[in-house]
């Protein structure tokens, strides 16, 4: 069976590579390294974190403790690392490496832990997780909560197609109303340990282990929100935080609302396509759930399917359920873009992995400005799709074979 999620180790990997002086050392075989490296080459090149013990034949038979314990003192050596997280692999748990010994001893040194990625303990999402939670278990601290408006956001990855466009999107529409302290995906190590010191975790879908760890130690509530896609989507995030913080965003909604109308009126010739337009949808829950509300309630596309990404999904089941229909575009991630080419029809890709794409300019997702490049990226793919059918026109083929 074809699975619609990847395994444990990734998950912990996008949990904790995104605090920023931390760097992750995986260990385990050389295909964890190069499948993590290779599904951040479409991000920023310039910031790789990582390294790994590269496990082989010798290290099976004797243990690889040794070469564990050598690859934490030439990260020592080469760097000045705020932490170190050992990540392991299948490999590395099936023989047995104490782990937790190895780690031990550099303690004293660096701040260091040790986190399972073996995949046949669970899947991305539990790695995810469980990674999160056993950092913030260890690290976090009892903090001052702010005066001021502040909250975490939990839930990105950090070889999100979109993070630092989204994240600025956010940090601008709330700027002079509420600070974000951390977001897990891209904050410093100092930022992570006082998580606490916020009033409120935002959940954007992934992250919730984290959030009932920290409402039960320490008294912050949390509320889940889909990842807010589109004018609806940006709305019922400020809304929620409105009613939380007793704030105010109407001039920011009126303001949004405004410049969003003034970029699209341009193109609502096009946008009239969309309406009744089949469209099929898959990704993580949260990112899923959002677009899928953008796309229907505000550019009036009709789902005809959509599957939430998890171990649990059968990928081959979700094609088959596709190709069944007349779907003219597919919303997924890079690995939907076998559905893609088995229909000839365009892939808009925006949820994790991404790495068919780059995202080098001020282009987010999130917000009046989000909506807008979201909107364009949609109209461009179809107009440059090899194909158009569905509701695009009359004809159930524009073009000859």
């Amino acid at each position: 069976m074809k699975c619609g999620n990847s395994c444990r180790l990734f998950g912990a990997y996008q949990a904790l590579s995104g605090i920023e002086d931390n760097i992750v050392l995986l260990h385990s075989v050389t295909g964890c390294h190069f499948g993590t490296m290779n599904f951040h080459v479409a991000g920023d090149m310039s910031d790789m974190r990582q390294t790994s013990t590269i496990i082989n034949d010798k290290d099976v038979i004797f243990n690889g403790e040794n070469s564990l314990r050598k690859a934490l003192a030439y990260i020592l050596e080469l760097y000045n690392p705020g932490c170190i997280t050992v990540i392991t692999g299948c490999v590395s748990q099936m023989i047995g490496d104490d782990v937790e010994g190895v780690v031990s001893e550099f303690k004293h040194k660096v701040r260091c832990i040790h986190i399972q990625g073996a995949g046949f303990q669970s899947d991305f999402e539990e790695g995810y997780e469980e990674a999160l939670l056993t950092f913030a278990k260890v690290f976090c601290k009892r903090t001052k909560r702010a005066d001021e408006p502040t909250i975490n956001i939990l839930g990105m990855l950090y070889d999100d197609y979109k993070k630092e466009a989204d994240i600025n999107a956010l940090k601008n529409l709330l700027k002079g109303k509420v600070r974000i302290n951390c977001v897990t995906a891209g904050c410093r190590f100092q930022d992570f340990e006082k998580l606490s010191g916020s009033q409120i975790n935002i959940v954007f879908g992934r992250g919730k282990k984290l959030a009932l760890y920290m409402e039960e130690k320490y008294g912050q509530p949390f509320i889940e929100v889909d990842y807010p896609y589109g004018l609806e989507g940006i709305k019922r995030f400020l809304s929620v935080l409105g009613n939380f913080f007793n704030l105010s965003f109407h001039q920011e909604i009126k303001r949004m609302e405004g410049d969003t109308l003034k970029a699209v009126k341009k193109v609502y010739s096009y946008l009239q396509a969309f309406y009744g337009l089949p469209v099929c949808l898959c990704g993580s829950k949260g990112r899923r759930e959002g677009m899928q509300s953008f796309l229907r309630d505000e550019l009036g596309m009709e789902i005809v399917s959509t599957a939430t990404a998890s171990a649990d999904l059968c990928m081959e089941d979700f094609i088959e359920s596709v190709l069944a229909t007349d779907t003219a575009l597919v919303f997924g991630s890079s690995f939907e873009a076998d559905i893609s080419d088995r229909l000839n029809v365009p892939l808009i890709q925006y949820d994790y992995p991404v790495f068919h794409r780059v995202c080098i300019s001020d282009s987010p997702y999130i917000g009046a400005k989000g909506t807008i490049h979201l909107v364009e990226d949609i109209l461009n793919a179809v107009m440059n799709g090899p194909k158009n059918k569905g509701a695009l026109y009359d004809e159930k083929d524009m073009y000859l074979r």
